[in-house]
């Protein structure tokens, strides 16, 4: 990432939200000033990441990814939560204390160009 991208920043970053609150593979605990990483991947992402995208047999373990440091540098990030699965991550993103998480999806409500769309039955 880092060669490709030589320096420049996003104008946009569009995410989704996993249903532990992670966001572009970056996982709950990981460090939030980081540019790039590459990350042990939580076992609620491995579990639905193996079924949602991949048929057969499958070992997850890592992700490489944007870290959290250069996804807020972004003009404007949208993050989106879309299935009512993620009522409880949802509920805790809206309660969650930004300042004193390890939660990327609540860590980053703190920056004001990042806005959240849900879908109506999250609400």
């Amino acid at each position: 990432y880092q060669t490709a991208l030589n320096g420049e920043e996003f104008d946009y970053v569009i995410l989704g939200v996993g249903m532990n609150g992670h966001i572009g593979l970056n996982e709950p605990g990981v460090p939030f000033d980081e540019d790039y990483l590459q990350t042990q991947l939580d076992d609620v992402t491995i579990n639905v990441a193996s079924h949602k995208y991949f048929s057969g047999d499958v070992t997850l373990t890592e992700g490489i990814t944007v870290g959290l440091n250069k996804i807020i540098k972004a003009g404007k990030v949208i993050v989106i939560i879309n299935h009512d699965t993620k009522k409880d991550i949802y509920q805790e993103i809206v309660n969650g204390d930004a300042h004193h998480t390890q939660v990327p999806a609540i860590y980053i409500k703190q920056f004001p160009q990042v806005n959240y769309y849900v879908t109506k039955n999250l609400i």
